[in-house]
């Protein structure tokens, strides 16, 4: 890890340090707030996108505003996340018999397409919670459609991520030092929230303004 992940061996070094009670303390604690503090993360840079004036406290703003919903995100994020990548790169992965064995190598591959269609939902999902109240399930569902309709834009998208992670992680290992705690996740962030953002403006937004100034209108009429 001191070779090929020296920002990662250092952060987690210092974790690793703690005293046993503070250091699942702060799991628990890290677990709880990284969903609101996600989606705080995702109003910023999506403020940003659109041109509006932000506050660097408009980020903690924005994740107690979403606090609820943050949460329930950031746990489902957390243990599908963890589940998912212990069967890609642990888990069960051999037996005698063929069928069984089979079954382990299907659900790995299985596992590999979750996690990566939960990479291209996330984007949609986090700027349609942030940008206007809906049940958190209306939300996931109509970020999974979006990320399934421009799944090319997705993939670019997390290519040119990877890339980007690849090189300041592994290649130039030395840059994660400051490239983790400074940029690394904000630039993420920003990044798919230029591809997301426009896609929740006309097809989650427009529709629901659009609406709202019909059902206006109607009162009006019904009024007078």
């Amino acid at each position: 890890m001191v070779d090929v992940l020296p920002g990662v061996h250092y952060f987690a070094g210092i974790l690793l340090r703690l005293p046993a009670p503070a250091f699942y303390i702060l799991c628990a604690l890290s677990a709880v707030a990284f969903g609101p503090l996600l989606l705080g993360l995702h109003a910023v840079v999506g403020k940003i996108c659109s041109g509006r004036h932000v506050w660097v406290s408009d980020c903690f703003v924005e994740a107690r505003r979403n606090a609820k919903q943050g949460v329930a995100l950031g746990l489902f994020l957390v243990i599908t996340g963890h589940l998912t990548l212990w069967n890609v790169f642990g888990g069960l992965t051999s037996s005698d018999i063929p069928l069984i064995a089979l079954l382990f190598v299907v659900s790995r591959w299985m596992s590999v397409g979750f996690f990566l269609f939960l990479g291209l939902s996330l984007p949609f999902v986090c700027q349609i919670i942030t940008s206007v109240e809906q049940p958190i399930w209306t939300a996931a569902k109509n970020g999974m459609i979006l990320a399934r309709v421009y799944m090319g834009r997705g993939l670019l998208l997390l290519l040119v991520l990877g890339v980007y992670w690849w090189v300041t992680t592994i290649t130039i290992p030395a840059i994660s030092l400051l490239s983790l705690p400074l940029a690394s996740i904000s630039l993420t962030a920003f990044a798919q929230s230029v591809v997301s953002l426009p896609l929740v403006e006309k097809y989650v937004l427009e529709p629901i303004r659009r609406q709202k100034k019909t059902d206006a209108s109607e009162r009006s009429i019904s009024s007078d």
